[in-house]
């Protein structure tokens, strides 16, 4: 596999995860390999920097390889974001080559230098951190929502509600799906929500998908490929919500579940995506498919609700008797 390497001196890197009845967590890390890495190794793959939209660095690798991945993502004029666990003394140049700093609040705290007990310490620490170098800062609170503190302003961004079970790797969640909706073209008002979302959607050993924060995080995908301008006539005439839905429909009709990334294969068009995404969206709402995932790595799948499933929501009838004829127009 391009971009792997075996390193015969050490093991693969390891974690031990301490959960508490609560869902927190404690992680002790024995680096192994990862502290192998040299930029020596990168360097062969310094196209796929400049290449991208968005590069996420963290700190299980050594200080002088994020480095040079920052300073590449900064001469190729790419944002980088830096999640930066486990948290290190950092030089104030180094954040300075960061657009976007991830730090969960014990992270904020260190690298501050400032305590952080409520809301306000968080501001003062991300404050504390714009004045170190980064150009935005994002202290994810945990069931306190994120705040993003830039120079001009501090916004806070709540928590959706989810029944927490496990925390780890939640914040990983949280800064994986802020670059795909920054990479998508989206706002930061736009991509903070839905990194939220995906954050508390896939908590470890929770049910797979909340169909509630599902929906937001659709809901502000859609929003994110929505094409900025309206498109054109034949496009507004043909790419309904009736269409996409019939789509999803005839699939389940011909198999028992479908994988939902297969709906957009090959579709280039923002338009249709969008539109994709709301018609899926649509029939979450109404209980006429269901989302699942059967591994945190694996494909995300939909089948039909079953005949008891609807009952018991209190529908009845086909699902296909149930129209869709809202025109993209509906959603502008």
């Amino acid at each position: 596999m391009t971009g792997i390497v075996a390193v015969p001196d050490a093991a693969t890197g390891t974690a031990l995860i301490f959960v508490d009845a609560e869902g927190r967590n404690q992680i002790g890390v024995a680096p192994g390999a990862n502290h192998c890495l040299t930029v020596e190794m990168l360097r062969p793959y310094e196209g796929a920097i400049a290449w991208a939209d968005v590069v996420v660095c963290q700190l299980e690798t050594p200080l002088p390889v994020v480095r040079w991945a920052l300073e590449e993502a900064h001469r190729h004029g790419v944002r980088a974001i830096l999640n930066p666990a486990p948290v290190r003394e950092l030089p104030d140049d180094l954040l300075g080559l960061v657009a976007y700093l991830t730090p969960n609040a014990g992270e904020a705290a260190a690298l501050a230098g400032l305590p952080i007990g409520d809301m306000d310490s968080a501001r003062g620490a991300g404050r504390r951190l714009l004045e170190r170098g980064a150009a935005t800062v994002i202290v994810t609170l945990g069931g306190e929502g994120a705040l993003v503190c830039q120079r001009d302003r501090i916004v806070h961004f709540p928590a959706f509600k989810v029944a927490v079970v496990d925390t780890t790797a939640a914040g990983d969640a949280f800064t994986g799906a802020l670059a795909v909706g920054l990479a998508a073209g989206g706002t930061l008002d736009e991509a903070v929500p839905l990194a939220a979302a995906i954050a508390g959607a896939r908590l470890p050993d929770a049910p797979p998908l909340d169909p509630a924060v599902l929906v937001a995080a659709l809901q502000r995908l859609a929003v994110i490929v929505a094409p900025p301008e309206p498109p054109p006539e034949t496009i507004r005439r043909t790419i309904t919500l009736a269409e996409r839905a019939a789509i999803i429909r005839a699939a389940l009709r011909a198999a028992p579940t479908i994988v939902l990334q297969e709906l957009l294969r090959g579709a280039r068009d923002r338009v249709v995506v969008a539109v994709t995404f709301l018609a899926m969206l649509e029939l979450v709402k109404r209980r006429e498919i269901v989302v699942e995932q059967g591994t945190p790595f694996g494909p995300i799948t939909a089948r039909r609700t079953t005949a008891a499933e609807r009952a018991a929501a209190g529908l009845t009838g086909n699902m296909d008797d149930t129209p869709l004829d809202e025109s993209l127009e509906s959603f502008r």
